[in-house]
């Protein structure tokens, strides 16, 4: 019987481990999460190809993870890979890679996949009293999950985050006002139309990925990163604008000293920023909440047979 479970995600941005159990009594609870940050879709956009420097460093990450696995005494790992995947013309050829050096075989999720699986994680005990919005903010891609409780009404994802979207954009340290302006254009340009009538419903938004808890954490002013303090946090409109005015008035060296809990993604951060900045406008949001939760904790409860979403 599956009691303890490794989960690797590997993203656009970072690869990320989940080490989970089953409990019956108290359903599934977190025992260990680590994120590493890799980059495996730098260049992505341009080329259409994993690079092999990224991929090297992708590769010693797994190898640490499923060592790490091995000394927690999972019963199993599961790794997925997400939009880098589906956007990589050498996906295949880079999944034997990693197969053959790390053991790992990786089940690439599809863009409705991904969207379903990160709104059972985000959403897991929680009490939703009213419809709600998930939006998971990856590196290369953002899923946007339309539902009441446990029941999806829609599923969108569209090819735009905060790494693709920053090497496609930002080309000053700081960024230009003109740079900016051509990021919200864009970002407003691929907005599925179904958040400009969700608002008319009443409604909840719940946002997940790195871009979204870098900037909990920073609204919480932490010296280091803790899950506990931020999953749940809610953040107004004006706390998000006045994070974004500070990150954008200085370089990235400063950055990295703001987010000295995750400066690896000090120079990714603002577009990743006015894709939630601009959801919340589009949507007339005024707050939103921030969940550590999201696809690898929806992907354990899919292993646990806990996956009892219905989509209409």
């Amino acid at each position: 019987m599956l009691k303890r479970l490794a989960v690797i995600d590997i993203g656009t941005h970072s690869i990320l481990y989940l080490l989970v159990e089953i409990n019956p009594k108290n359903g599934v609870f977190v025992i260990d999460q680590i994120v590493r940050a890799v980059r495996l879709g730098r260049g992505v956009e341009d080329s259409g190809m994993i690079q092999d420097d990224p991929l090297k460093k992708a590769v010693h990450v797994l190898k640490d993870f499923v060592r790490q696995a091995f000394d927690q005494h999972v019963d199993q790992v599961i790794a997925v890979g997400t939009h880098v995947f589906r956007a990589a013309k050498n996906r295949e050829q880079v999944r034997e890679a990693i197969r053959k050096k790390t053991g790992l075989n990786i089940e690439v999720l599809s863009d409705r996949e991904e969207a379903r699986w990160s709104y059972l994680g985000a959403v897991y005990g929680r009490e939703l009293d009213r419809s709600v919005l998930v939006v998971d903010i990856g590196g290369g891609s953002t899923e946007f999950i339309f539902g009441e409780g446990n029941q999806i009404e829609d599923l969108v994802s569209i090819n735009l985050g905060a790494v693709n979207l920053t090497e496609r954009c930002i080309h000053h340290d700081p960024p230009l006002k003109e740079e900016m302006n051509a990021l919200t254009e864009v970002v407003y340009a691929m907005l599925p139309k179904s958040i400009y009538t969700f608002y008319q419903k009443g409604k909840q938004l719940i946002a997940t990925g790195g871009t979204v808890t870098t900037l909990g954490a920073l609204q919480l002013r932490s010296d280091r990163y803790d899950p506990n303090r931020v999953n749940g946090y809610v953040m107004s409109l004006e706390d998000l604008e006045d994070s974004m005015d500070q990150l954008l008035s200085v370089p990235i060296s400063e950055r990295k000293r703001l987010l000295r809990f995750d400066p690896a993604r000090s120079d990714i951060i603002l577009a990743g920023s006015m894709i939630l900045k601009t959801i919340l406008l589009a949507g007339k949001f005024k707050e939103v909440m921030i969940s550590d939760q999201g696809l690898r904790l929806g992907i354990a409860l899919r292993a646990f047979k806990l996956d009892s979403l219905h989509h209409q």
